[in-house]
Order: C-alpha cells, then structure tokens, then sequence
C-alpha cells in the first residue's frame, strides 16, 4: 500500500497495475474473516513520515490490531 501526502490518498496496486484509492482497511480471523473483521485506522500523519505499521492476533479468540 502506497500513500501520497500530496493528496492524502492510501492506495493499492491491481492485477492490472493500477492504483486504486483504498477508503478502508480491515483484517479478520482466518475461516470467518468478515464476521470477526476490526477495521484498522489509516492514521494520515503517520503515513506522512513513513511510519505505519500494523499488528494482528488472536487474544481470547477475538482480533486484536494495533
């Protein structure tokens, strides 16, 4: 994923090699991945000097992202 603090967009490559603006990130157990899904803030001024990172995992059998 790709961000342009220019604009402020997050952005992903397709198939066909072109950026597609990304409006919402999330992540889900495997099996039942939209059921357990926990949206990810896409924190703009992080992203601005190149420091995102993100960590999923299970913790009593629920997500936990941070």
């Amino acid at each position: 994923m790709w961000f342009d603090p220019k604009t402020g967009t997050f952005a992903i490559l397709n198939d066909k090699r072109e950026n597609l603006p990304v409006e919402r990130l999330w992540c889900g157990l495997a099996g039942h991945a939209y059921t357990s899904r926990v949206q990810i803030a896409l924190d703009r001024a992080s992203a601005a000097k190149g420091q995102v990172a993100v960590t999923c995992g299970s913790a009593d059998g629920r997500l936990a992202c941070r």
